[in-house]
């Protein structure tokens, strides 16, 4: 899956499906709710106009039938209409920033959607997913750096997001961040492990291990290249990387080899390498996670979990651990994310 294709799933990541609270908006705004719900698009706006026309709150109604018109692929209406909203000062201005934002980030007026989500930031600055969507804007600019912070200050506000993740594995990967990248992978298959951007989360981590790598085809010779960023950290973990890979590579020959015990042995690597004063968000975010399911000895079950899709293996040992399944379980639900309550805030 290419950046652009990853990138085009956006809109219906953040603006599908209505949210208006039907036990406290008028009526026909209900309705229009349901109907939309129902997947009857022109029928909503038929009622959210008609809402308007009986007095009901003007913001909201438009609001709903942005929305709907996004639903319908008309993206001119829905942006007038958002656009007549957002003028009043009213709760929903932010997340009318955020329609508008999308629309003109996918409408090829990037300026103007990064604008847009810094203003609505301003107004709400702890929605995760005005700063999603503003790390994605900056993502399909190929501004990396810019992005990530967006990503990690969503992710401080959600940790249960998965394209926060996603995103933020990309930003890193292209940041030659690798050990934190694959770290960011991980936890996005985690909480999506079998949807149809999970092939790219694994195809992405496999090529993380792969960078610097190389077989001679004739001789069977490896050699391995590792550049000297002047962190002695980051130089650290690439090799271990590396080191993995080519641990990994040989065993092929006997068969032994595998996705999760590669995938295992790289996290387990990370936890360790990661000490509380190690810089960085990935240190201080996810460093601690991986930390906890080493002691508590579910690395290795959390690894079957993320790679299942891609790796028969791996469901078969799930199915066979179901108790160590609910021990993963109930150690992320529990698991506090407090050493990240000041990282990820953007610049």
């Amino acid at each position: 899956m290419s950046l652009r294709c990853l990138l085009g799933l956006l809109l219906l990541i953040c603006s599908g499906g209505a949210n208006a609270d039907q036990d406290q908006t008028h009526p026909l705004i209900a309705d229009g709710v349901r109907l939309h719900d129902a997947g009857d698009y022109a029928g909503a706006i038929e009622q959210y106009q008609a809402a308007i026309d009986d007095g009901a709150d003007t913001v909201l109604a438009r609001y709903e039938m942005a929305l709907s018109y996004l639903a319908l692929d008309d993206k001119t209406a829905a942006l007038a209409i958002a656009e007549q909203a957002a003028e009043e000062d009213h709760p929903l201005r932010p997340k009318l920033y955020m329609i508008i934002g999308s629309i003109l980030d996918q409408t090829g007026d990037s300026d103007a959607a990064i604008n847009t989500f810094e203003k609505a930031i301003a107004l709400e600055p702890d929605s995760f997913l005005l700063h999603f969507n503003l790390g994605v804007t900056l993502l399909g600019r190929e501004e990396w750096e810019p992005a990530r912070p967006h990503f990690e200050r969503a992710l401080v506000l959600n940790p249960d997001h998965p394209s926060s993740h996603l995103y933020l594995g990309l930003a890193l990967s292209n940041l030659d961040q690798r050990m934190p990248a694959i770290a960011a992978y991980t936890r996005f298959l985690m909480l999506e492990p079998t949807s149809a951007r999970a092939a790219y989360a694994t195809e992405a981590i496999e090529q993380l291990f792969l960078t610097g790598y190389g077989k001679d085809s004739e001789n069977g010779a490896t050699t391995i290249t590792i550049g000297d960023s002047g962190d002695v950290e980051k130089n650290a973990a690439d090799l271990a990387l590396l080191i993995v890979q080519a641990a990994a590579d040989q065993k092929e020959g006997d068969g032994s080899a595998d996705q999760v015990s590669r995938l295992r042995s790289a996290l387990a690597i990370f936890a360790e390498l990661s000490k509380p004063e190690s810089p960085g968000f990935a240190a201080d975010y996810y460093a601690p996670y991986f930390q906890a399911l080493l002691s508590a000895e579910l690395l290795e079950t959390a690894c079957n979990f993320a790679l299942q899709d891609s790796d028969h293996a791996a469901v078969d040992w799930l199915g066979e651990h179901a108790d160590q399944v609910e021990a993963l379980r109930t150690l992320t639900a529990e698991h506090v994310w407090t050493r990240s309550s000041e990282s990820g805030n953007p610049d």
